[in-house]
């Protein structure tokens, strides 16, 4: 699963009364236009604050170590795009800012719709890095013929990572040509 939040960074200056500059660094080139509309949408409810986009990188490893490099050279970002399971290279050298004050501050939270599940793919090491901006679902397609001949039943296909891995080890271990696809 490809799970995906903004985080807030350390050096960030959107804290300030006067009139402010928010650096935005995301991923991916073809959420370009997503990216450029929800600018334009906040920057017309907040005419004080400029959103610049950086180029966006292609990976999620690019993410990072842009992310590192900009940062240790001060042109680190504001709020950056991020993926869950890399947060802790970030949170851990102390690039971030937790969002739990902000969470609790706001009055309406549950309403949002960010469920506990939602708001919990940010957490890393017992606090909120970030929050889900765009989420993909992963589809598994199996041959059902191979899942039955490693005693699994097809109409009951597993439901978590670890068992699906052990059905596709066996499947591999039955030598015969196979291709796994995860979409």
């Amino acid at each position: 699963m490809l799970c995906v939040g903004a985080a807030i960074f350390a050096s960030s200056s959107a804290y300030s009364s006067e009139k402010v500059t928010i650096r935005v660094s995301y991923v991916n080139s073809y959420t370009k236009p997503i990216h450029d509309e929800i600018a334009r949408r906040f920057s017309q409810l907040n005419p004080d604050i400029t959103v610049v986009l950086s180029s966006p990188v292609e990976t999620w490893g690019e993410q990072v170590q842009r992310t590192i490099l900009d940062t240790a050279t001060g042109n680190g970002p504001d709020v950056a795009e991020q993926s869950f399971n890399l947060f802790g290279q970030i949170s851990d050298r102390g690039l971030a800012q937790p969002l739990d004050a902000l969470i609790k501050q706001e009055k309406n939270w549950q309403s949002m719709g960010y469920s506990p599940a939602l708001t919990n793919l940010g957490a890393y090491k017992g606090k909120h890095w970030g929050l889900p901006f765009r989420i993909s679902v992963p589809i598994v397609y199996f041959n059902e013929n191979l899942v039955r001949a490693v005693g699994v039943n097809p109409r009951k296909f597993p439901s978590d990572w670890n068992d699906i891995l052990q059905a596709a080890r066996k499947i591999s271990a039955l030598g015969r040509p196979t291709r796994w696809y995860v979409f």
